[in-house]
């Protein structure tokens, strides 16, 4: 950064000023002195044209000077509450005013005298809603914005200071003595604040370290509810974070720390004698602190000692010799730069919002003082690069690569941004990765930021990467860096980086001409030399070309050939008393500057040293060579600017012409001692040596030289701008822009100032190009004294530029002899071919249009065209300029066709479709018929409806319809796919491998039938035993469901659920699965009934033969499917039922031979709900049993001895011989225990131990029952005779009334559907029962297959009647 003093403000009658404020939101500065003088001031903004681009160097008056009067005493505080608008102040005598603002003039709205003490200090919290009063003897007042005291407190203490943090929990109090405690919001203590900077080692005369200042930062865009960044707790700890607190010492040291409880806090010596105040800026990047130097010769004990004292110590001190000083401290500690200020005594700081200006109060002045940042910006490619921060509570970072030609922004998200540098084609961002970021900021990569040692790196255990990325922000390259980088520099060609002695270079693209030393002998042997070391160094890494572009080499070791590969070079971190301090590079040169002023320059690619530079008494901080690497410009710690030739020779035996009495080359005059290594070194490094031109300027903070004049350079010195050519210096142009390019004599500048205030908004009015003198004055002479007179100054100024401007001049005046001279000059050999063409053209307009057109005045040729009756050649013109929307309105007047405007219309579409902007593209593609771009408009917005109804504008075989099939396939869209398909020239397998790809089997079947594809059946049965044999039997019912193959899904599902019970898992499930298997049964069987009756129809056949075939189908249908006959061509014995039947166990020879699993398959198709049924009443029973129905729970137990073949039979008999023994059925428990006993599955001991436990319980109890059962219980325990069941209370069914559940065909006694319907009434949600409204029936579901059923109140006797809900009436 760079600080200098714009501006000086006198206070009428010479009052003292002490205290200043400058409001951070509207610009207002409030100033208060002796015999209560207190001004409010503001400073005008700039307007106009210009005022943008000059910003704070544009002249500013005072736009506002208004004195308060209230006040009788010196006022020595004053405070902004900048979200309220509010101005508070206090005087020497303990008056409280607050000011308000009305109708552009403050008045007075509250006043408080507590009429005991002064106040000494008060803060506003962040967000402006409290406010901290403290009193010289120890009160302390916390109020509201509103005027109300919220607390009030004695703290018996003499305060001095007040400091809230930043989420307004806390308040810091500094007393006289030099404590600090912290208390809460509340006025709770808290604890004492560690103060390590309170050294006594200066305080030789006695007396305690007093506290001078104290600042807590605080973001003025965090609220205190997300005041996270650099200041809540975790920040703390985090030694990563930038410092928040900082407090000053009367000893010229501060404490800065990241909060109260930081337990690495560190302390800085500021080297002043004595430090009197702090401040940070509005942003948090930078720290003042104001000061006093030490007196020399005199103690600074002594001089700090006497400060104390007061103003007229400080005085004496400052008569005695001492300097007022502004040291700035950025956010990590670093030191930055000072500036003297002239005056006995500064009171006050305070910095502007915008962070570019501070002002301070001096005696009875107000000093105005600029703050030249350097951002993290650079430009290349005419595209500007910035950086700024994504949050302030994150490490991320937002790089903007900013196209100024097409004013495209491209946004890359960083973390921990180092540098950002560019040159030629692509930009170079350096990165800290996997670790706690690095101190500093990013800079321009001119070496003014990044402190960290090597010890430091590795601790963190960050790494470094340099990435090139191009125009658009996409990364071209990445290399790692071995060490943590302090400089960077970039040419077209390398990038360098260097730390304080280890420098690290990558060429990343190789010269196409690449230029030696000289033509000297000298420079031909270090050439060859190092030629040499190079292929060397190249054999030795294996031919590893990559290898090859990196080098590293210390810059304290400068002999021949010590660059090495970073796998070679052992990086050394020991500590340089004389370190690198800045770095440049260009396509010929590396030039290392050291601290101690001297420069090294390597040439590239070899990295050999050539010569050796001093400057004296300087530090290098920036430097850049010109176009041709011939001279070096730079700018030292001060500001200082100067200009090195690196090419003139100095005498031999003398200073040489043009050498500097207090600088020489290596190889100049030396002292007598000297005189050998000086003759050395003149051998060593040949006969070429620096001198300094005549050419300093101070208070310089950017330059740029020229890209095609190495005399030529632009420097920034304060608020002017200073074109230099060789030593001779132009008029200053006011501007606080910052340069960005100089080239054909103009230069452009960015405002970064304004651009970086919104950073996400970018504006064309942020870039300026301004004209240099030369190309200013022949623009002149032109327009005064006309051709022939700029061609004498541009003769005997000559300058490509300046040839193109006379030549351009010339042209339009069709001045064609002058025209050719300067083409000729400037070397365009397209404008000499040009003025040749015009010279022999007849007509003189259509010769000025073409000139116009040269001169990209299309819109004057146009006009010219048209005036000449050639419109043909005006929609020419457009069309070679891309202007199609101008075409269109030409050809809408007349002298065009309808193929050119759909043509126009089209090149449109093309246009917004190059930029993703379908639906505007889309609109035009419509009006220009071009079908193909239009449905890639209608993908790409996902508006598939409109491109359904495309396909059915275009013709069949068209091309387009095949590209439309696979964007409707790619979306799922089956039914349009398979049309645009079977439309096509493609062959019908397309439309049915995409319903086998889209998984609509059904659909693949029918189109394979229809154009006689039976390899897709085979793709099926591979499909399903693919899943099968993958264990997702589930999935494959899936696939045959979607395929339309009901009886292969029953047959899988039954499979399914057999092994369910065999593995004796939840009965539920396995009922779910018998459900499934008879629904698809049930639907292969309407499927059958559907066919047979439409076949009876197509045949002519009557109702009464519709009925019988119907009949006829149900009687027959699982048979012949069985036997191969079913329909559709599926069963068992056919090509997929018999793999099905193979994959599951159910071999051809099983089925032939009527084996067991054939049999199982038969049953399950004449009877689908039997396994349902089964498991229904096995559960049936069981919660009857445990609801304690033990004679209902026996009679359905009784049930399953007919499902003894799909149940377990243990299972069956146990529960029977449990249920009837607890309902006293002792004959019926006899005979159920004679079943479990005989089965063959019970081992002999299972076997023994029921014997036992039937003769504990029949010795017992007479195996007789209480009453005589049912002759169907009987006969079911008996014989496994079936009967019918109520599937609701599983009593048998004999001559009660019962309804048929039309789904699964069992039955539902009339009695238990009442008792349902009942409890309709009372418990719908609890029983699933509901009432419809609209014709009073009752629904209830079905307990075995659970669909619903809906009943009214007929006769027990009456038949039941088809329902279409699936019920019976």
């Amino acid at each position: 950064m760079l600080v200098y003093l714009s501006k000086k403000i006198a206070i009428p009658n010479q009052l003292k000023l002490n205290c200043i404020s400058w409001n951070r939101d509207q610009g207002w500065i409030a100033c208060g002195g002796e015999s209560g003088l207190l001004k409010v001031l503001k400073l005008e903004t700039p307007t106009g044209p210009d005022a943008k681009l000059q910003g704070i160097a544009a002249s500013s008056n005072l736009s506002m000077n208004q004195t308060l009067e209230g006040h009788t005493g010196g006022v020595m505080c004053v405070t902004w509450n900048p979200l309220f608008r509010k101005l508070t102040t206090s005087d020497e005598s303990g008056l409280i005013i607050v000011w308000m603002l009305h109708r552009g003039m403050w008045y007075e709205e509250m006043i408080n005298n507590r009429n005991k003490s002064v106040v000494r200090d008060m803060k506003w919290t962040a967000d402006g809603r409290k406010i901290a009063i403290v009193y010289e003897d120890g009160a302390v007042i916390v109020g509201s914005v509103d005027g109300n005291r919220l607390w009030g407190k004695e703290l018996n203490l003499p305060l001095r200071f007040v400091e809230w943090s930043p989420d307004g929990r806390l308040i810091l109090f500094v007393t006289l003595e030099g404590e600090v405690w912290v208390y809460d919001a509340d006025g709770l203590k808290v604890r004492s604040l560690s103060l390590v900077g309170q050294d006594h080692s200066y305080s030789s005369l006695g007396g305690e370290i007093q506290v001078t200042g104290i600042h807590w930062y605080c973001s003025p865009q965090l609220s205190a509810s997300a005041s996270s960044y650099r200041q809540g707790a975790g920040a703390a700890g985090d030694s990563s974070l930038p410092f928040t607190l900082c407090l000053a010492f009367d000893n010229g040291k501060i404490q800065l720390s990241r909060g109260d409880d930081d337990s690495s806090a560190e302390v800085l010596d500021t080297e002043l004698a004595s430090v009197s105040y702090c401040k940070w800026s509005t942003r948090g990047n930078i720290l003042a602190i104001v000061g006093t130097t030490a007196v020399q010769g005199a103690a600074k004990g002594t001089l700090g000692q006497s400060i104390k004292g007061g103003a007229e110590s400080k005085k004496e001190a400052v008569a005695a010799g001492a300097t007022n000083v502004v040291k700035f401290y950025d956010a990590y500690g670093k030191f930055m730069r000072y500036m003297r200020i002239p005056g006995e005594n500064i009171t006050a700081v305070s910095w502007e919002g915008a962070d570019l200006r501070l002002s301070l109060a001096v005696d009875s002045f107000i000093y105005f003082a600029n703050i030249r940042h350097y951002y993290s910006w650079t430009y290349f490619l005419n595209t500007v690069v910035y950086s700024y921060p994504v949050k302030q509570d994150k490490r991320e970072t937002a790089v903007v690569f900013w196209d100024l030609v097409s004013l495209e922004a491209h946004t890359k998200i960083v973390t921990n941004l180092k540098f950002l540098v560019a040159k030629g084609d692509l930009c170079a961002v350096v990165l800290s990765e996997r670790g706690v970021g690095l101190r500093g900021k990013a800079g321009k990569g001119d070496g003014r930021n990044e402190e960290e040692t090597a010890d430091a790196k590795k601790a963190s255990g960050d790494t470094f990467s340099i990435q090139l990325r191009n125009a658009i922000g996409a990364v071209v390259d990445v290399k790692t860096l071995p060490f943590a980088p302090k400089y960077v520099a970039m040419s077209s060609f390398h990038a360098a980086a260097a730390n304080d002695r280890t420098v690290y270079t990558w060429q990343f693209q190789s010269q196409v001409n690449k230029t030696g030393l000289g033509n000297s002998t000298t420079a031909n042997m270090l050439s060859g030399a190092a030629a040499s070391s190079d292929s060397a160094s190249s054999a030795g890494s294996s031919g590893n070309r990559g290898q090859a572009k990196l080098r590293m080499f210390d810059i304290t070791n400068t002999s021949f050939s010590t660059a090495q590969s970073p796998e070679t070079f052992q990086i050394n971190t020991e500590a340089l008393a004389d370190p690198i301090c800045c770095l440049s590079i260009s396509d010929k040169y590396l030039m290392v500057g050291r601290k101690s002023g001297t420069l090294t320059r390597f040439n590239l690619p070899h990295l050999t040293p050539e010569n050796t530079y001093t400057l004296r008494d300087r530090e290098p901080q920036r430097m850049d060579f010109n176009c041709t690497s011939t001279k070096l410009s730079l700018i030292d710690s001060n500001g200082v600017f100067t200009i090195l030739d690196l090419e003139a020779r100095v005498v031999e035996g003398g200073s040489g012409t043009g050498s500097s009495s207090d600088e020489k080359g290596s190889g100049g005059d030396r002292d007598s001692a000297n005189a050998s290594t000086a003759a050395a070194n003149k051998m060593l490094l040949g006969p070429l040596y620096g001198r300094r031109l005549n050419v300093e300027r101070k208070d310089v903070w950017d330059m740029k030289w020229s890209e095609d004049d190495p005399d030529m350079i632009v420097v920034m010195e304060k608020t002017k701008m200073v074109v230099f050519h060789g030593e001779t210096a132009e008029d200053p142009v006011v501007s606080s822009g910052y340069l960005a390019r100089f080239q054909d004599l103009e230069i452009r500048v960015v405002a970064m100032d304004d651009l970086m205030m919104h950073p996400d908004k970018t504006s064309r009015d942020c870039v300026v190009d301004f004209e240099s003198k030369s190309l200013r004055e022949v623009r002149d002479k032109i327009s005064a004294e006309g051709l022939q007179a700029g061609y004498a100054y541009a003769d005997k100024n000559p300058h490509q530029r300046l040839w193109k401007l006379l030549a351009t001049a010339a042209l339009e005046d069709l001045d064609l002899t002058i025209a050719e001279k300067a083409f000729v000059r400037c070397g365009d050999y397209y404008g000499v071919q040009l003025v040749k063409q015009l010279s022999v053209m007849p007509d003189k307009m259509k010769a000025r249009a073409e000139a116009s057109v040269y001169l990209n005045k299309f819109d004057e040729a146009e006009s010219i065209y048209r005036e000449i009756d050639r419109k043909d050649l005006a929609i020419q013109l457009r069309k070679r300029l891309g202007d199609y929307m101008r075409v269109v309105q030409l050809l809408q007047t007349g002298g065009g066709n309808d193929n050119l405007v759909r043509e126009a219309w089209d090149k449109i579409g093309d246009y917004y479709a190059d930029r993703f902007k379908w639906k505007k593209a889309a609109q035009y593609y419509q009006q220009s018929r071009n079908l193909e771009q239009l449905a890639e408009c209608h993908y790409r917005l996902e508006n598939f409806a409109e491109l359904a109804k495309l396909r059915l504008d275009l013709p069949d075989d068209s091309p387009l319809l095949v590209s439309l099939a696979k964007r409707f396939e790619s979306v799922g869209m089956v039914d349009e796919a398979v049309d645009c398909y079977l439309r096509s020239s493609r062959p019908k397998k397309d439309a049915v491998d995409c319903c086998v790809l889209l998984n609509k089997w059904e659909k693949a079947l029918e189109l394979a039938e229809r154009y006689d594809y039976p390899q897709v059946e085979l793709l099926l049965i591979k499909t399903a035993v693919g899943l099968i044999n993958a264990e997702r039997k589930l999935d494959a019912v899936e696939l045959f469901r979607v395929a339309n193959k009901p009886t292969e899904a029953a047959i899988l599902i039954g499979d399914i659920a057999g092994t369910v019970a065999e593995r004796n898992v939840d009965p539920l499930l396995a009922k779910k699965l018998h459900v499934l298997a008879a629904l698809e049964i049930e639907r292969h069987r309407r499927q059958a009934v559907a066919k047979a009756a439409a076949a009876t129809t197509d045949g002519g056949g009557t109702g009464m033969d519709i009925a019988q075939t119907t009949a006829a189908t149900l009687e027959t249908l699982m048979f012949t499917a069985l036997d191969g006959g079913g329909p559709g061509g599926a069963s068992l014995g056919g090509t997929l039922a018999a793999t099905l039947g193979a994959t599951l166990g159910m071999g051809t020879a099983d089925t032939a031979a009527g084996g067991v699993n054939a049999k199982r398959v038969s049953k399950a198709f004449t009877n689908a709900w039997r396994g349902a049924a089964a498991y229904h009443y096995y559960m049936l029973a069981l919660r009857q049993f445990y609801s304690g129905s033990m004679d209902a729970a026996m009679k359905t137990s009784i049930k399953l001895c007919e499902f003894d073949d799909i149940l377990n039979a243990r299972h069956i008999y146990s529960l029977l011989c449990l249920t009837s023994l607890r309902n006293k059925f002792y004959g019926i428990c006899s005979k159920a225990f004679v079943k479990l006993e005989t089965l063959p599955s019970l081992s002999e001991a299972e076997r023994d131990a029921v014997q036992t436990l039937a003769v504990s319980i029949f010795t017992v109890h007479a195996p007789s029952d209480p009453a005589t059962l049912p002759e169907p219980y009987l006969k079911c325990l008996e014989l496994g005779r079936a009967y019918r069941a109520c599937v609701i209370s599983g009593r048998a069914i004999q001559d009660s009334p019962a309804h048929s559940c039309k789904t699964c065909r069992h039955p539902l006694l009339e009695n238990e559907v009442d008792k349902l319907l009942q409890q309709a009434h009372h418990q719908p949600v609890q029983l699933g029962l509901g009432l419809l409204a609209d014709s009073g029936r009752k629904e209830i579901n079905c307990p075995l297959c659970h669909f619903r059923q809906a009943f009214s109140a007929i006769p027990a006797s009456s038949q039941p009647s088809h329902n279409p809900r699936g019920g019976f009436k």
